[in-house]
């Protein structure tokens, strides 16, 4: 099958029905990604490779073969969409000591065998995440009330409104990830509380020193709001 694509078209080829290729031509994940793409790269072909729907029958991950030009050159990918994501900082700061706290989940991996410490974080699919939905996830993931008026977008907060959101992976997914920061001041009793009270089965809250993240947390999508953190305190004491 053939679809529209700038001033010509792009094959989408592979043993799919035709109704399933046109159903992921019309997903929104689909859409976003093909808007995105840079000018100088031509769509030649797709092909679908496997997909996941919600429970409402929605697709909302597409594992997909593409071949794509640039300059003459063909530059096949296997892109894997997913849409955007949502992660929170939640910082709390002792009333009694000062000291800085960075609230993270403990949670068991399948895919490396073992219980690691995460910044809470979720795929909402073609949902933007906002302040509200931050608001939300903060509450269902730590079980901490928060106050949505200071609740901030950390990457913007960070570079000046440069950069909205973030991309954890160098590739293949698409992924889009928002990240909100959330402090609040807490009584020390209140935050020893936290540490170790369970959310759901095998999870966990784990409540680490700030400035001990490093030593705490093993992956990049964790790493990185903590890299944006440091990056929005050292603007405030340079103003």
């Amino acid at each position: 099958m053939q679809f529209p694509f700038r001033d010509g078209h792009f094959d989408f080829i592979g043993d799919a029905e035709d109704q399933l290729k046109q159903e992921v031509v019309n997903n929104q994940l689909f859409k976003n990604w093909i808007h995105s793409l840079d000018e100088s790269l031509f769509l030649k072909s797709v092909e679908l490779q496997s997909f996941i729907r919600s429970n409402d029958g929605i697709m909302n991950y597409i594992k997909i073969s593409t071949v794509t030009e640039r300059n003459g050159g063909k530059i096949p990918r296997i892109i894997i969409l997913q849409g955007y994501a949502i992660s929170t900082l939640v910082v709390l700061h002792s009333i009694e000591t000062k000291e800085i706290f960075a609230v993270l989940l403990n949670k068991v991996f399948i895919s490396t065998g073992n219980y690691q410490n995460i910044i809470p974080f979720e795929i909402t699919g073609v949902n933007q995440p906002d302040i509200k939905m931050a608001a939300e996830f903060i509450k269902k993931e730590t079980t901490i009330d928060s106050e949505p008026s200071k609740i901030i977008n950390l990457p913007e907060a960070a570079t000046n409104n440069k950069i909205h959101f973030i991309h954890p992976y160098c590739g293949p997914t698409d992924q889009c990830n928002f990240v909100f920061l959330y402090e609040k001041e807490m009584h020390d009793e209140e935050i020893k509380e936290l540490d170790g009270k369970e959310i759901r089965p095998c999870e966990h809250l784990k409540i680490i020193p700030i400035n001990e993240a490093a030593t705490h947390v093993r992956d990049f999508v964790s790493l990185a709001p903590f890299l944006y953190y440091e990056k929005l305190h050292e603007n405030d004491q340079t103003k």
